[in-house]
């Protein structure tokens, strides 16, 4: 039982190493396998899920904009931005360009873009899921593979940044800390031959 988790550790670092020279190597096949592979040693809750829509959920960026007049503040898929016309005097005295703009929801103040004050809510950076979206396909093409190989590349170091920290987890709880006899914690281990 002490075993498994080395074992464990060294498949990781070896998987690992091979992934990332496949990466660079643009060996697309080689590196998700080594992903794979990484992902099968870890047991099931610390499994690194595929599923877009539960990725595009967690990372999805809220960008709201703020009223000047009344300072309510709204989702950027609530409103409406439009181009306003200028009138003819303001086109003789300033600028016959439109500028864009957009309605306030709550008290329809006509706020203009370059005024408004824009607030993004973001995760912060790194922050790890647990979760990645499906790889991206090849489809065809000369432009398509020109995309296809940065689309790929950054989703295997997605992949493999989620893994590490899925492993970290894996190690940190299972790894007797401050243990002065480097025994490995095999409760999880337990736990499984119980089941």
């Amino acid at each position: 039982m002490q075993s498994r988790l080395p074992d464990i550790n060294t498949a990781f670092i070896k998987y690992r190493t091979e992934c990332i020279i496949a990466i660079k190597n643009k060996n697309w096949s080689s590196a998700h396998g080594c992903i794979v592979s990484i992902n099968g040693l870890l047991p099931e809750e610390y499994v690194v899920r595929v599923d877009s829509i539960e990725y595009n959920k967690l990372n999805h960026t809220e960008i709201i904009y703020e009223c000047r007049r009344c300072k309510q503040q709204q989702g950027i898929e609530k409103i409406t931005i439009y181009n306003l016309i200028p009138n003819g005097i303001e086109t003789l005295l300033f600028s016959p360009i439109a500028e864009k703009v957009w309605n306030c929801i709550k008290c329809k103040f006509i706020n203009k873009l370059t005024q408004t004050v824009v607030m993004k809510n973001v995760m912060p950076s790194p922050f790890f899921y647990g979760v990645i979206p499906e790889a991206p396909e090849r489809r065809g093409g000369l432009m398509d593979r020109l995309k296809f190989n940065i689309e790929i590349e950054r989703w295997m170091w997605l992949a493999l940044g989620e893994s590490e920290a899925k492993m970290a987890k894996f190690r940190d709880d299972n790894w007797g800390r401050g243990d002065e006899t480097g025994e490995v914690n095999t409760d999880l281990e337990e736990k499984d031959a119980s089941n």
